[in-house]
């Protein structure tokens, strides 16, 4: 349990950049009531996420050999109770997205927000 009485909070994501991964595994595990599930691929990451089930589910918007936002309109119907977003080291070019796009630099303090918002 956490501090504030509840279970800690399950947030998934999937990066397949080795170094970016490990980097965001470190600064997310930090985060006070936050359980972390990480996966490096894009399509082979979602039986382990869905086990899982995560209250919020970050994805890679440029994983090799398929969109981020493939996968999650993958996830969606796997799982409905899901925040799900995109993630990326900028918001500059990107394009129309069904899901939020947020900064990998910005990450923390974005799951932050979120968690407070719940």
């Amino acid at each position: 349990m956490t501090g504030e009485g509840r279970p800690p909070w399950r947030v998934a994501f999937i990066e397949d950049n080795d170094t970016v991964r490990a980097a965001l595994l470190l600064a997310l595990e930090a985060l006070p009531g936050i359980q972390v599930v990480a996966a490096e691929a894009g399509t082979e990451g979602l039986p382990a996420l869905m086990e899982a089930a995560p209250e919020l589910v970050i994805v890679d918007l440029n994983l090799q050999g398929v969109r981020g936002d493939e996968v999650l309109e993958r996830l969606a119907g796997a799982l409905p109770r899901a925040t799900l977003w995109l993630m990326s080291a900028s918001r500059l070019g990107a394009p129309d997205l069904a899901w939020p796009l947020k900064e990998k630099s910005q990450l923390s303090a974005e799951i932050e927000a979120w968690r407070q918002g719940t």
